[in-house]
């Protein structure tokens, strides 16, 4: 094994480990003993930049504490949530139990142990989680920048470490996200040299795959389309080649633990690595969002209990044939890519986000007609203020998105079926208006 295919191997064994010393212990989720070993699962995960289950396992003992009632973090366990706040804040995917833990952190800070334990790094990793949200969110005011100078210039000095992440990286990080969401491309493109130099010495490396993904789509905003195209291959080929390091060393592990003897125990870990390959299979390569897999089984699984008012946004990149037909398909791909962006943002705000086919994205939620109508316009307004040039539009001289909004009670996959067919219906009465707009789905104008 290379030295990377080692590196996963040996998480692989530890978590091995991890997981079989947790199945001995007694049930009592919330013993320090069984808690300690969660929080060093968790961090085999982190570095294996497995948000899913590191997601999950965080889930089920903050839900197993929600039970009983008077139990406390340990300063530990605070510091390893608090980084993961931030990290999904970064990347884009905050969990669930996020919303319900940010008080409980807070409050961590009133303890009479705070100032001897870690009150005043919790404190920073507060400070921070609340200005990347802000940023995330578009917040961004003159305030915004003098909270970034003072991570920079206080934190940055103060700790050398903040929660698993060293603090620098987190500095690099918060300013390449600021910068980006601020508009200045060139400004966040600057960032990422230091920051793929710093991940480069930590142990996760999905940092050091982010960088060319960000260096894509900074690129992409410039209209360096060549340059977009080459930082994009750059992730495409260390991504794989990550991804391989670690399937050759999950076969190795699988062998060298369960031995070829047990097949029975070798076929259930095989069914059980299946089924993260299936969860896998459910998000569009290019654009990261979920696929029409994911689509088939939200459907089917998402209204079993009540039926539930949701709305749909069916969008459509105009004139999308004309633009891969005159600029090619990487470019068109990057065009993709960018509308994904936009889209996957929106589920910060509970919006499931589907790219639905070829140009067609899909944005589904349990909501008022009244905020998917707001939403379908900022995202139309997002991907025209990218003003990314599109010469054969009979539209607008830049590439847009034509948006259908549609609203119905659903109670099982028919209605749902029903639902996106009304969007769709609206979506075509958005194009016949001249595209570039919104439209509501009326049903008095579909049989018109």
């Amino acid at each position: 094994m290379n030295e990377v295919q080692q590196k996963y191997y040996d998480l692989f064994m530890r978590s091995h480990t991890l997981q079989t010393e947790l199945q001995e212990m007694p049930s009592d989720r919330l013993s320090p003993e069984y808690r300690l070993k969660v929080r060093e699962l968790v961090q085999v995960y982190i570095v294996l930049g497995d948000w899913y289950h590191a997601n999950n396992l965080i889930s089920r003992i903050i839900t197993a504490a929600g039970k009983q009632p008077g139990v406390e973090l340990s300063w530990p366990e605070a510091m390893q949530l608090a980084t993961m706040l931030i990290v999904n804040l970064l990347e884009g995917k905050p969990a669930l139990w996020q919303e319900r833990m940010q008080p409980v952190l807070r409050a961590m800070l009133e303890r009479s142990d705070a100032v001897e334990k870690s009150g005043a790094e919790l404190f920073a990793l507060l400070e921070v989680a609340d200005l990347v949200q802000d940023i995330r969110q578009k917040m961004i005011t003159a305030q915004t920048k003098r909270r970034m100078d003072q991570l920079e210039k206080k934190y940055a000095y103060e700790f050398y470490m903040l929660g698993f992440l060293p603090t620098e990286l987190v500095v690099w990080e918060v300013r390449e996200r600021y910068y980006f969401l601020k508009g200045d491309y060139q400004a966040a493109l600057g960032c990422l040299p230091w920051i793929e130099s710093l991940a480069a010495k930590s142990e996760f490396d999905f940092l050091r795959v982010n960088v060319y993904q960000m260096a894509m789509h900074a690129q992409a905003r410039l209209g360096n389309y060549q340059q977009a195209v080459e930082e994009h291959e750059r992730h495409v080929e260390l991504r794989d080649k990550l991804a391989s390091a670690q399937n050759y060393a999950y076969s190795e592990y699988l062998i060298a633990v369960y031995g070829l003897e047990q097949k029975r125990r070798l076929l259930e870990k095989m069914r059980t690595e299946n089924r993260r390959l299936e969860e896998q299979s459910e998000i569009d390569p290019l654009t990261r969002l979920y696929n029409r897999q994911y689509l088939e089984r939200f459907m089917d699984t998402r209204t079993k209990e009540k039926s539930v008012e949701f709305t749909a946004v069916m969008i459509d990149i105009d004139f999308f044939k004309a633009y891969n037909d005159h600029y090619g398909h990487i470019q068109g791909d990057t065009v993709l890519s960018e509308a994904g962006r936009i889209l996957w943002e929106r589920r910060m705000d509970g919006w499931t986000p589907v790219r639905y086919g070829g140009e067609e994205f899909l944005l589904l939620k349990e909501t008022s007609i009244a905020e998917a109508l707001a939403v379908a316009e900022e995202v139309r307004q997002a991907l025209f203020a990218r003003a990314l040039p599109h010469r054969f539009s009979a539209a607008e001289s830049v590439v847009t998105l034509s948006a259908g909004i549609a609203a119905r009670r659903c109670e099982g996959r028919r209605d749902f079926e029903r639902l996106i067919g009304e969007a769709d219906d609206a979506l075509y009465e958005a194009k016949k208006q001249g595209r570039n707009r919104c439209a509501r789905y009326e049903e008095k104008a579909v049989g018109a």
